[in-house]
């Protein structure tokens, strides 16, 4: 058997997974779309890749998945 770290869910919320997975995947279309027609430039990938990483949202959601350390509250 085995036990969750101290300060870590012992399963995440399925609500949760789902909003890090849609906005990585996300992330990954606009990384693909540049990659294989330039559609979008490197600058502006970059820049909506940064926005949506750092969503209040996303982050709260890989708060609490355990995705940062214990005691790390998002901003």
């Amino acid at each position: 058997m085995s036990f969750p770290e101290i300060g870590m869910p012992a399963r995440p919320a399925t609500e949760q997974v789902f909003a890090i997975c849609e906005r990585v995947a996300e992330v990954q279309a606009l990384l693909d779309d540049h990659i294989a027609s330039g559609k979008h430039s490197a600058a502006g990938v970059v820049a909506k890749a940064q926005a949506i990483l750092s969503e209040p949202a996303l982050l709260r959601a890989m708060f609490d998945v355990g995705y940062f350390p214990p005691n790390t509250p998002p901003e």
